[in-house]
């Protein structure tokens, strides 16, 4: 009987890293979807909501370790729902996530914790061919407004095809 309740929890526990609170890892190109509500509701706030699988744990940690000088914001949240934010970036950062663009990710911010997206330099990379007019649009503002062209991004998708730059008015 203990061999079958061990044989259960090995794996529901293997399974449990499929889903890892963020979304189903199976896919190749996607990241997975944000779900957690405290997140999309406190961060998503002030500015949209990051994919946790964008950055590796270690920037996010310090981020929601340092949110009394977060860009320039002093941030406070109450203890519990903290945690439970930092829990969730932490569970489902870069090294978690099974999505190509996050394995990129990770090799190329190696000894480094970057706080923002854009610093990294895969992330640059990808955006060279975008001239810095096109970041100025009225609909775009920054390089740091990813949804206004990566408009599948609720689903995890950040796939060339998939970008729509939106005109210049």
């Amino acid at each position: 009987m203990n061999k079958y309740f061990l044989f259960m929890g090995i794996v529901l526990f293997g399974l449990s890293g499929c889903f890892s609170f963020g979304g189903y890892k199976g896919e190749k190109e996607n990241l997975p979807v944000t779900i957690n509500q405290a997140y999309v509701k406190e961060c998503g706030s002030c500015h949209w909501d990051y994919n946790p699988a964008l950055l590796p744990t270690r920037s996010w940690v310090a981020m929601m370790d340092g949110l009394e000088k977060h860009f320039g914001e002093l941030i406070t949240l109450e203890p519990k729902l903290h945690r439970e934010i930092r829990d969730y970036l932490m569970l489902n950062s870069a090294e978690h996530a099974n999505a190509e663009l996050s394995r990129k990710i990770i090799n190329d911010t190696q000894g480094t914790t970057p706080t923002r997206i854009i610093e990294i330099n895969y992330i640059k990379r990808r955006h060279h061919h975008v001239d810095e007019q096109t970041f100025k649009r009225k609909k775009i503002r920054s390089r740091a407004n990813c949804t206004a062209c990566h408009q599948s991004y609720k689903e995890g998708v950040f796939e060339e095809d998939d970008v729509k730059i939106p005109p210049a008015s």
